[in-house]
């Protein structure tokens, strides 16, 4: 496509003359595989466009006939500059969503739905002169919807306006190569930026540092995981802490403008827990108005099983009362089920969100407050009135005292602690054994149940034997011996 541009429009050159087009068709066999191998090192090493593009990358086609076949019988047979860019993006998009669906091998864990971010930027409203900014930007999702909505939103932009939006409207940070690749591809086939130009794709970790210039708008997906190897102990950090998305919160705090907007994907471990981040959703409830909390779905990231939810704020300017007020949330994840394959999320199933959600007059609720039951009275303690003050009143079988509120009661020293409740007799203490009564020995023995005369005719002493027997540990087999039968033995 660069030799196509030349020819038809002229200029200077965007890829050098020994690794263009016409040297890859020149070639064939292994000549044409290492001659490939050494233009992608080669177009790699620049700080354009065109190097973030090439960066690192490598030839993953193994055969060399293969490799003449696909650039000499299919890329050669066509004219890129004739197709339209949004023809040429949105095929790159739709190779990028299907290698999405092949899970954590393929660009699914840097991959956003397209429903969920075209549904954020329709609230957000991005505006032409607004620098917009994404420290994940993963494959430029966010970059393009936002492009999008400004072009279908303002069809008529000034000059400057669409020199912006080409050129210094987006900037992005990405740690991994291959999505930095992703992404400044995308953008380049949908018409943002130029090889030439400076890429506004950085591919390093964007918590490292603090930024620079602060952004209108902060579009971002952060990538879930619990912890990593630095803590990162930046000033403008309002905690210091090992988790990736409460220091991606504190992140686009600092990217943001005074009246700048942001929406940030965030999962559930962002909003409970507790130690840092506590203290960080005091200070942003507190110095920024955070107004709505969409809860997602699961089953929409390649990662199943995710509760994530979108969180949408305002930087405001320092004053001694928060501000964040009231808070909006939205729950899209009761009752809904989703899959990446069979039942994706669509468009559709925002609409009413969106609608909900009112941009244009985002500070009117959209469901007026239903008025609630009335207070409770506060609780009042009582205490019984003076004998002699009232006669006893009777309440169906029972007789009840008539009883006086009062406030302020507290039972007296000697009185019990509920004064409701009934004085307790104290116990009786048993007697001490005396010599006439003497304690038997074995009186905390559990009682055995009574032996039965297998003769015919039963003892007359069996009722004495049951009610009193006790198994002697001299004779245990041969029967029981009892106070009552020793009594009746000496009376014979």
């Amino acid at each position: 496509m660069a030799d196509e541009q030349h020819e038809m429009l002229g200029g200077d050159r965007i890829v050098p003359v020994e690794f263009g087009w016409q040297s890859l068709l020149n070639r064939s066999g292994a000549d044409l595989e290492a001659h490939y191998s050494d233009a992608l090192a080669a177009l790699g090493t620049g700080e354009d466009m065109l190097g973030v593009v090439f960066h690192k990358a490598r030839n993953r086609i193994q055969t060399p006939a293969k490799l003449e076949q696909l650039i000499k019988e299919f890329i050669d047979q066509h004219e890129w500059m004739s197709y339209d860019a949004d023809l040429k993006g949105d095929a790159y998009e739709g190779l990028i969503e299907k290698t999405a669906q092949e899970g954590a091998r393929g660009a699914g864990q840097y991959f956003t739905p397209r429903a969920l971010i075209n549904a954020i930027v329709d609230v957000m409203q991005p505006e032409p002169d607004d620098r917009i900014c994404d420290p994940a930007c993963g494959t430029g999702g966010f970059f393009l919807g936002a492009y999008r909505s400004i072009v279908e939103r303002f069809p008529h932009l000034e000059p400057d306006q669409v020199a912006h939006l080409r050129s210094g409207a987006f900037t992005g940070w990405e740690i991994a190569d291959l999505p930095a690749r992703l992404c400044a591809m995308n953008m380049l086939l949908h018409g943002i930026e130029s090889p030439e130009s400076d890429s506004p794709i950085v591919v390093d970790d964007a918590l490292r540092d603090s930024p620079g210039k602060p952004f209108d708008m902060v579009l971002t997906n952060p990538p879930f995981g619990r912890s990593s190897s630095d803590s990162y102990g930046r000033e403008d950090f309002w905690a210091t802490t090992k988790n990736k998305q409460l220091n991606f919160v504190q992140h686009v705090v600092s990217l943001l403008k005074i009246g700048g907007d942001a929406a940030v994907v965030v999962p559930d471990n962002v909003l409970f827990e507790a130690g840092a981040g506590e203290t960080i959703r005091r200070r942003l409830l507190h110095d920024c108005e955070v107004h709505t909390l969409l809860r997602l779905p699961t089953g929409i990231f390649y990662a199943q099983g995710v509760k994530a939810n979108v969180l949408f704020f305002r930087r405001r300017e320092g004053a001694e009362d928060a501000w964040t007020r009231e808070l909006w949330v939205y729950d899209l994840r009761t009752n809904k089920h989703f899959t990446l394959k069979q039942s994706p999320l669509t468009r559709a199933d925002l609409d009413d969100f969106v609608a909900c959600y009112q941009a244009d007059a985002r500070h009117k609720h959209p469901f007026p407050p239903q008025p609630g039951p009335p207070p409770r009275p506060p609780p009042r303690r009582l205490r019984p009135l003076l004998p002699g003050r009232s006669p006893p009143q009777t309440c169906g079988v029972r007789t009840v005292q008539a009883l006086h509120l009062r406030r302020t009661d507290r039972p007296r020293q000697g009185q019990p602690r509920s004064v409701l409740a009934a004085r307790r007799e104290p116990r009786r203490r048993r007697p001490p054994p005396t010599p006439s009564h003497p304690r038997r020995r074995d009186h905390r023995r559990p009682p055995i149940r009574p032996h039965r005369d297998p003769s015919p005719h039963r003892s007359p002493l069996r009722h004495l034997r049951s009610r009193n027997a006790v198994l002697s540990p001299l004779n245990g087999d041969l029967g029981f011996v009892s106070v009552a039968d020793r009594w009746l033995e000496l009376r014979c």
